[in-house]
């Protein structure tokens, strides 16, 4: 996911993923200096690690995921991709009708997939290690019908889950 306020003509490429079902959602930002342009600063910052809630999809977690962030900048004011809806996201992943399961531990970036959200100079993004674990997993528009969708085939699919443990 990206917000490029400086280059609008920028383009980053999906890159694979790891194996793991491990996600971690993080924030990035390249951003150069006032007094000195051509110093770059960076900002990184992330949550605790998280697992998809039993019997959801990649895919529809990614919806759920997108469809808080923009509840959270419609609602509450806060910018789509930024430390304050990360913060806010983290609060969302502890509620338990939601399914995340939440990891008590801080891993490494080899034990994670990590859904950047990356904001300011994404040329410096793509000279990081960083652009090369980078997916674009961000879904705009994702309707309150949607996700009452997912939530309900999720039940169904938790369901059979269960009867063949």
């Amino acid at each position: 996911m990206i917000l490029d306020k400086f280059k609008k003509d920028t383009i980053l490429i999906d890159h694979p993923t790891k194996d793991i079902d491990i996600y971690r959602l993080r924030y990035v930002n390249y951003h150069s200096r006032r007094k000195q342009p051509d110093v770059y600063g960076f900002f990184d910052m992330y949550i605790k690690p998280f697992k998809l809630p039993l019997g959801m999809n990649l895919l529809d977690a990614f919806k759920v995921l997108s469809y808080l962030i923009d509840y959270f900048e419609k609602n509450f004011n806060i910018s789509k991709f930024s430390p304050g809806c990360l913060k806010m996201l983290d609060k969302a992943l502890n509620f338990e009708e939601l399914g995340f399961l939440r990891l008590n531990e801080y891993l490494s970036d080899d034990e994670v997939n990590d859904l950047f959200m990356v904001t300011g100079n994404l040329e410096k993004f793509k000279e990081s290690p960083n652009y090369l674990r980078y997916f674009n997993w961000y879904i705009p528009n994702v309707s309150k019908e949607q996700i009452k969708e997912i939530y309900e085939l999720n039940k169904r699919h938790q369901k059979i889950l269960k009867l063949h443990k």
